[in-house]
């Protein structure tokens, strides 16, 4: 199949491409800047609608990974969740729709988490659009993915710390080569639906799996 790869130059998006190219598809790229995987790319903005015009024609899947970093906005101040997240995702959807596209996929978020958290809210938007469409779709919820949380080391290096909520939580994110496996897996199932997927824990400690 022919397979869009949107955000294809995040971490994500380049370990899509390496599973996807790996699985025989022929795969495009679309970021806003140009790749070097030795892929056809096509360059736009999924908060310019008008820069994405062609980038689907002949496209049997999108795979979307795009979305507003969620390191500190005073770190990426340039776009919020609800310009990305939400109306850049609306935006493709839109133009994947009207050319065709058989499949959308899109990464999510995991579980049940209010929605005053603008960062769930906008994605939870973004899935409202992509299942208000023609297209077949999954739904890929990770509980997180390591490239999405590297900043937290960058600020240890500067000797500052990051606690979300009480500090005693546990989470199990994704490796973002295990992330791509899944997203390639659901373009082989049909249905309509939801994928949830998390990482394996360490040896040694207790980690549930996903049903």
């Amino acid at each position: 199949m022919t397979i869009l790869v949107a955000g294809a130059t995040s971490a994500l998006g380049r370990a899509l491409i390496s599973e996807l190219l790996r699985r025989g598809h022929e795969v495009r790229g679309l970021s806003r800047g140009h790749g070097t995987d030795g892929i056809a790319w096509h360059r736009g903005d999924v908060r310019d609608r008008a820069s994405l015009e062609g980038c689907c024609d002949g496209v049997d899947v999108v795979i979307s990974s795009v979305g507003a970093p969620v390191w500190p906005m005073w770190m990426w101040p340039e776009t919020t969740f609800e310009e990305t997240d939400h109306q850049g995702t609306r935006n493709l959807v839109d133009v994947a729709s009207s050319a065709g596209v058989r499949k959308f996929v899109y990464v999510s978020v995991f579980g049940e988490y209010p929605n005053d958290l603008e960062y769930v809210a906008a994605h939870e938007r973004a899935v409202s659009a992509i299942r208000d469409s023609e297209m077949t779709h999954t739904i890929v919820r990770p509980t997180g993915f390591h490239s999405a949380l590297t900043f937290t080391v960058d600020l240890a290096r500067w000797r500052l710390g990051v606690v979300v909520g009480g500090g005693r939580a546990r989470s199990n994110p994704i490796a973002d080569a295990d992330l791509a496996l899944a997203c390639a897996d659901a373009i082989d199932h049909p249905e309509a639906g939801t994928r949830p997927v998390a990482g394996r824990p360490p040896s040694g400690l207790r980690g549930g799996p996903v049903p």
